[in-house]
This record gives structure tokens, sequence and C-alpha cells, in this order.
């Protein structure tokens, strides 16, 4: 992001400083492009069971922007923790 001159301080342009929701549209954005990606690849190796991984926040995201038809394939979830 922009870093710049007195808009740029929280708190300057109203609302709440520091909630603009720029992560949360960033994420979205992000998910939105990784399924897009994920069902060419599904499609492209004719796939017709899918396990997803992640984090319980990420995989719940990932399965919501699914189309209808790819959710139903979902085999199966597993949770992916990170080791420090």
């Amino acid at each position: 992001t922009k870093r710049g001159g007195s808009s740029a301080v929280h708190g300057l342009r109203g609302g709440t400083a520091g909630l603009t929701g720029y992560v949360d549209e960033v994420i979205e954005r992000n998910m939105k492009s990784a399924v897009e990606l994920a069902v060419k690849f599904f499609k492209d190796c004719e796939v017709e069971r899918i396990l997803i991984g992640g984090s319980e926040e990420n995989i719940s995201l990932f399965t919501n922007q699914l189309p209808k038809a790819w959710k139903n394939k979902v085999a199966g979830t597993f949770s992916i923790s990170c080791l420090a």
C-alpha cells in the first residue's frame, strides 16, 4: 500500500482507524484467483475427487467460492498448520 501525507494517518479520513477492509478485499481477491486456477486445473486434468487442505478459515473461504459442481466433488478436508 502507499504511504503518504496526512490522509494516510489513521483516523484523519473518518471511520475506524486501521479498519478499512483493504486486507479482507485482498484476501477475497487472492482466494477468487486461487479458485479460478484450481477449477481450470480440475477441468484440464479431469479431476473427479478433491481433497482440500489448509487452515480452517482458508478451507472455508476456498470451498465457499467453488462452483456448486465442484463443491460436490470435495471428498474431504484436512487441517494444515504451520510448523515453526
